[in-house]
């Protein structure tokens, strides 16, 4: 299922509450205003997919998807990982969500979120 929200404040707080990034709000809501929560069919591992980005879906994902296999492919850590999508860096970290551990990468205001 691929669906799109578009409410720019409701896409931040979607990623913030995805990715457990409280506080960030503030900081990011006047420079996210264009930014959509974007839910692929699936990612690296057989994740599920979830994007912020300002990109149209179909871009948005195939980019997630690009971001979801390097990360995979270098293994999932705790640590900072950086991978190339195209011609983008992006910084990657498994966190500690209530109760599982996620995936997350980030480029400036993108995001990429995969789950269980």
């Amino acid at each position: 299922m691929t669906a799109i929200t578009s409410r720019p404040f409701l896409a931040l707080t979607i990623s913030c509450v995805l990715a457990g990034c409280a506080g960030t709000l503030a900081a990011t809501s006047a420079t996210a205003s264009s930014a959509e929560v974007i839910e692929c069919v699936s990612g690296g591992a057989g994740l599920a997919l979830t994007v912020v980005t300002d990109k149209d879906r179909k871009t948005a994902c195939a980019t997630g998807r690009q971001v979801a296999d390097a990360y995979a492919a270098q293994g999932f850590s705790e640590k900072l990982v950086t991978v190339s999508a195209g011609s983008e860096e992006w910084t990657c970290q498994e966190k500690q969500g209530g109760p599982n551990t996620y995936q997350e990468c980030v480029n400036g205001m993108e995001m990429v979120h995969l789950s269980s």
